[in-house]
């Protein structure tokens, strides 16, 4: 297979997505409840002057046009349990393709890439009313195969690759992490998460397993600051094979001063030891118009990302995880 670049360069990219889902209640009394789940994406990408009219000679095709469409089916109950508590568990399967070229390059010498694979199959339990001086579902206990995110999804967001083989690399459909325990604590402005997490990333190759610690305090429903730490193991990358992170981020609304108007900032520090260490981060500023017909936001965000240098041994060139 053709060596490519993971960037992809062109003058117009344009994206007509749809999507549509659905919850069928099975089963619903005083015991539990059951319900059928169901959700499908769909895409249409179009681009013009793709990596500078040189497509063909970088990515083994033209790239001016492709279509990503997956689907998912399963589903996800819950049974009452002792002192208000209650198990709830999920499964579902999703196929996904990519018709056509993406050009990302990871269709190279593909026709029409598409897999299907369980995308959800966990279990867990809620505390509910059982720790009633805590709050209503205070504790909160899951492993398995699940969505899980921190933050903004900076360092934590999908855990699985699309693309390739498997098809829709841009939409992305896939996004649980293979393998996970969670237990949450919520106390009413105060989140404590601990996770164990196994990912595979965006970038291909990449994979590892994390444990960490995620934290949140709340200032009533928009603002809030958060710190999370996390331990990288289980890779293949010498240099972040036992990777420290440390992050911070805080995001809080300007109502006072104008209505609609909301700022953020995220940072985040690596360091494995004398092998590597890098930080990178951004500053985002949104404003909301209220007032008018459904609500649109105008948004500007600045990130920056340490890159390698290479007059030194060591990489510091900023790792993302499972962004």
């Amino acid at each position: 297979m053709k060596k490519v670049s993971g960037i992809v360069l062109g003058t117009i990219f344009f994206i007509a997505p749809y999507t549509a889902s659905a919850d069928y209640n099975l089963l619903e009394g005083k015991y539990g409840a059951l319900q059928f789940t169901f959700n499908a994406k769909t895409a249409a990408f179009a681009e013009d002057n793709p990596w500078f009219g040189k497509a063909r000679e970088n990515i083994g095709n033209a790239g001016n046009f492709w279509w990503e469409g997956s689907a998912e089916a399963g589903l996800k109950g819950s049974i009452n349990f002792f002192g208000g508590s209650e198990l709830y568990g999920a499964y579902s399967y999703l196929y996904a393709q990519t018709v056509g070229h993406d050009d990302s390059g990871g269709t190279f010498d593909l026709n029409n890439p598409g897999e299907g694979d369980t995308e959800k199959a966990y279990i867990g339990w809620r505390s509910g009313s059982l720790l009633s001086g805590l709050g209503d579902n205070a504790l909160d206990l899951s492993a398995g195969r699940q969505n899980y995110t921190i933050g903004s999804g900076f360092l934590i967001y999908t855990g699985t690759s699309n693309g390739g083989e498997s098809g829709a690399y841009w939409m992305a459909p896939r996004q649980s992490f293979n393998d996970t325990v969670i237990g949450r604590l919520n106390t009413g402005p105060v989140k404590a998460e601990a996770f164990h997490l196994s990912y595979r990333s965006r970038e291909p190759g990449v994979k590892g397993t994390t444990n960490g610690i995620n934290l949140e305090y709340s200032f009533g429903n928009t603002d809030k600051i958060g710190f999370t730490y996390l331990h990288v193991f289980n890779t293949r990358t010498e240099a972040i094979d036992g990777l420290d992170v440390y992050n911070t981020r805080a995001d809080f609304s300007l109502k006072p001063l104008l209505s609609g108007l909301s700022i953020g900032a995220e940072y985040a520090f690596e360091k494995n030891g004398d092998h590597f260490q890098s930080n990178g981060g951004f500053a985002k500023i949104s404003y909301e118009f209220e007032t008018v017909l459904w609500s649109p936001e105008l948004s500007f965000r600045y990130t920056g990302l340490q890159g390698d240098d290479p007059d030194t041994d060591r990489s510091e060139a900023f790792t993302p995880l499972a962004y």
